[in-house]
């Protein structure tokens, strides 16, 4: 019989994450589809999937739900990432506010960058999304966990629609 790991353990290049569960939230279905598998890779079986942060707050505070990690993209409509990751962290509807986030993004973009910052964001991934880039950024926040301030403390941050928008190019 095996024992349970208390975090992802290394086996080659992948890490097993068996007993994990995660939330992909992405309103691209090919790219939820794509991290999915690559987390179904990593031994999980618990993937559970949004396409939009309504549906992703609906699976969080459901009755019983327990996710270990979410994984949501920053630029989606009408709400973005960065509005899931304030609501999670301000601990909306009762939700447990220290589930660690990490943000898949295409663009580099200081203001939202700076924001992720200030709601304590655990990590980055860069799209397309790589098993090797994805299997670093959880081992990180499952060997080393953050330390997360309470709710209050992410009150102050202020969030819109337009603060995940990538800007245009100055000319």
């Amino acid at each position: 019989m095996r024992e349970a790991s208390t975090g992802p353990v290394e086996t080659g290049k992948a890490i097993d994450l068996s007993g994990k569960q995660f939330l992909v939230v992405d309103d691209q279905l090919v790219m939820r589809n794509l991290v999915c598998g690559i987390l179904r890779s990593f031994g999980t079986s618990r993937v559970r999937e949004a396409a939009d942060v309504e549906s992703a707050l609906t699976l969080l505070t459901a009755k019983g739900a327990r996710f270990d990690c979410v994984i949501s993209d920053i630029v989606m409509s009408p709400r973005n990432g960065l509005e899931l990751a304030k609501a999670i962290r301000v601990g909306y509807a009762n939700l447990r506010h220290d589930i660690p986030i990490v943000l898949l993004t295409g663009v580099a973009d200081s203001s939202f960058v700076k924001l992720a910052v200030d709601l304590d964001v655990n990590g980055f991934v860069v799209k397309p999304v790589s098993p090797q880039g994805l299997a670093s950024r959880l081992n990180q926040i499952f060997t080393k966990p953050p330390r997360i301030k309470p709710p209050q403390a992410y009150g102050h941050v202020i969030v819109t629609v337009d603060s995940a928008m990538p800007r245009a190019a100055s000319a």
